[in-house]
């Protein structure tokens, strides 16, 4: 599955962009520079009202993904 870079916005929270999404935020990510922070991990160090300019936030694309499971394409 991919990713949609979403560019963070003045006044963004991630609550929005998972509900903008349809998403939990658990599923999206943060980059910051060169890290990438896994929302769905425990990440003590990190405050989900930390974004700032600069920030991406990663979004699964959800358009990729197949709905017929492991067995797509198998005889």
């Amino acid at each position: 599955m991919g990713q949609l870079v979403h560019e963070i916005a003045p006044g963004e929270s991630l609550y929005g962009i998972a509900r903008r999404y349809g998403t939990d935020i658990r599923d999206l990510q943060v980059q910051r520079g060169e890290e990438i922070i896994d929302l769905g991990s425990e990440n003590p160090n990190f405050d989900p009202k930390s974004l700032g300019p600069g920030d991406k936030v990663l979004v699964p694309d959800w358009s990729q993904v197949s709905s017929c499971g492991d067995g797509c394409g198998t005889a």
